[in-house]
C-alpha cells in the first residue's frame, strides 16, 4: 500500500491504526512495534511532523524490546532506520540496525524484510564515504544471495547500484549508462521501487559525470513523488535531491537567461533541505552547505569571488568532516 502512493494512502492508515488499535486493546504480540513504527512513518508523511514521528518511533523501539517473539523486528527496524530516523540520527549509526534486521528476518523466515535490510546497509556504505572497492565486493555477494532466495525487486535495485560503483570505479565502458557487468539498463521491467532506485542512480550518476543537462531534465520531471520525497521517502531521498539541484544549477550557470525554471526548482530543493537542517537534521548541513555556495555563486558580484570561496571550503571541510568523502570531493571541484 505504501508503494502505491497516495491513492491507497487510506487503507494504509486504517489497516496500520486498527494493528496499533489491537495492541491498545488485547496487549502486545508480534507486529505490535512493526504497526507502531509504521504508523510514526506515516505521520511523517502525511503531516510532515517530524517530532512525533520521532517519539512514536523511540516508542516502537521500545516495545519491539518487551516482545518475545522476533517475527515483526525486520520490519519494524526497516521502517524505522529506512523512512524515520535519519530525520533525527545520524547515518553513521544505522549499518548496526541495518544488519541486525537482516540477521533477525533470516532468522525468523522473514527473507524479504532481511533483503530489504541488506540492500539498505550495502548503499549506506555508499552514502556515508566507505570504499568503493568493498561496497562491489558486498553487492556481488548480496545479488546472488538475493536471487538464490528469489527476491527479484531488491536483486535489480542491488544490481542498479552496484553498476554504479563499477562505473564510478571505471570498470565499465560507460559512466551514466547503467551497461555492464551487473546490469544492462535497456528493457529492464521496473517496479515501483527499481524504478525509484534507478531515478536515484542516474541522477546521481549524471552529477557525478558532468552531465547535468541530462540530470536537470530528469529533476525537473519530478518521477517517483513518494519513495523519494524528503518526508516519507527513505533516507536515500536526502542524497536524490542533492544531485537534482546540483544538476539544476549547473544548468542556470550555463545559461542563466533561458533557465528560470532550473533556478526556481534548484531553490525549491535547497529550501526543503534547509528547512530539513533546521529541524535538526544532522544529515543534510553538508548538503545545505554545497547547495548554498552553489546559490552564492550565481549571485556573486565580481568583487566578492573570495566569499565564494569560502562557502565551497567550508562545504569540503564539512563533508570531509562527516565521513562523506564523495560530496567533499564534488565540492572540492
Amino acid at each position: 500500500c505504501y508503494l502505491a502512493g497516495e491513492k491507497f494512502l487510506y487503507l494504509t492508515l486504517l489497516s496500520t491504526t486498527k494493528m496499533v488499535e489491537m495492541t491498545l486493546s488485547h496487549g502486545l504480540f508480534e507486529w505490535s512495534a512493526a504497526s507502531l513504527s509504521t504508523l510514526g512513518s506515516l505521520s511523517l508523511w502525511v503531516m510532515g511532523d517530524v517530532d512525533t514521528a520521532q517519539y512514536i518511533g523511540e516508542c516502537a523501539l521500545k516495545m519491539q524490546e518487551k516482545i518475545e517473539s522476533e517475527a515483526g523486528k525486520a520490519k519494524t527496524l526497516i521502517t524505522l532506520y529506512l523512512f524515520t530516523l535519519h530525520h533525527v540520527k545520524p547515518l553513521q549509526c544505522f549499518s548496526k540496525p541495518f544488519l541486525e534486521g537482516y540477521r533477525s528476518g533470516m532468522r525468523t523466515g522473514d527473507k524479504s524484510a532481511a533483503m530489504i535490510c541488506l540492500f539498505s546497509y550495502v548503499f549506506l556504505q555508499y552514502v556515508i564515504g566507505k570504499p568503493l572497492k568493498m561496497i562491489e565486493e558486498q553487492c556481488k555477494v548480496s545479488v546472488s544471495q538475493m536471487e538464490e532466495l528469489k527476491e527479484g525487486e531488491q536483486a535489480l535495485c542491488q544490481k542498479i547500484s552496484w553498476q554504479f560503483y563499477l562505473n564510478l570505479m571505471g570498470l565499465s565502458n560507460e559512466t551514466v549508462e547503467l551497461r555492464g557487468k551487473a546490469m544492462d539498463e535497456t528493457g529492464v521491467e521496473f517496479t515501483t521501487l527499481s524504478h525509484a532506485m534507478f531515478v536515484l542512480t542516474k541522477v546521481n550518476a549524471y552529477s557525478l559525470f558532468g552531465e547535468y543537462e541530462l540530470g536537470a531534465r530528469m529533476a525537473l520531471k519530478r518521477a517517483d513523488k513518494q519513495v523519494l520525497s524528503l518526508k516519507g521517502g527513505s533516507f536515500r531521498s536526502m542524497i536524490f535531491l542533492f544531485h537534482r539541484s546540483l544538476c539544476l544549477y549547473a544548468m542556470v550557470r550555463k545559461n542563466r537567461k533561458k533557465n528560470e525554471k532550473y533556478t526556481a526548482e534548484a531553490s525549491r530543493i535547497r529550501k526543503q533541505l534547509t528547512d530539513s537542517l533546521k529541524e535538526q537534521n544532522p544529515n543534510v548541513l553538508h548538503y545545505v552547505s554545497i547547495l548554498n555556495a552553489e546559490h552564492e555563486a550565481l549571485e556573486h558580484k565580481k568583487n566578492q569571488e573570495g566569499d565564494v570561496c569560502r562557502l565551497y571550503n567550508d562545504a569540503i571541510i564539512m563533508s570531509a568532516r562527516g565521513g562523506y568523502t564523495h560530496d567533499a570531493a564534488l565540492a572540492q571541484e
